[in-house]
């Protein structure tokens, strides 16, 4: 019972917070109700979480799979940081897949990894697919 109480209370946050970014004009699409959408400004969001120290120590980033995050799945492959991506929905035993190890000096050749971008990784197919877009 507590269960269901509590379900529809975050369901109801939810529902605030998808109305409230409608209302302000800080998501790219126009249905952003029932998922987690892409915002103006991810990538500002993004640099921000870079400029953290906790984020300058780290090697590994944990993320989810949705646009929202995907500038800052980006940067962390971008800076040779391993990057692991929850499978949607958590359906699998093993919920979260290695997006791609890409220490320094062990780059795949062929990228120009300081030009990387969010919108060039979906161009990148092997990325693309490993990265959850």
């Amino acid at each position: 019972m507590a269960a269901n109480f509590l379900d529809r209370a975050k369901q109801a946050v939810r529902a605030q917070v998808w109305d409230a970014l409608t209302t302000a004009d800080t998501v790219h699409d126009a249905s952003v109700h029932g998922r987690i959408p892409s915002f103006k400004g991810a990538g500002q969001a993004a640099a921000r979480l870079a400029a953290l120290p906790a984020w300058q120590r780290a090697t590994l980033v944990k993320a989810v799979p949705d646009k929202a995050q995907l500038p800052v799945r980006a940067r962390a492959l971008e800076e040779g940081k391993t990057v692991y991506t929850a499978v949607p929905k958590l359906a699998t035993l093993k919920p979260f897949y290695l997006t791609i190890i890409c220490p320094n000096p062990h780059r795949p050749p062929g990228v120009d990894w300081s030009a990387l971008t969010a919108e060039k990784i979906t161009a990148i197919p092997a990325l693309a697919a490993r990265a959850g877009a």
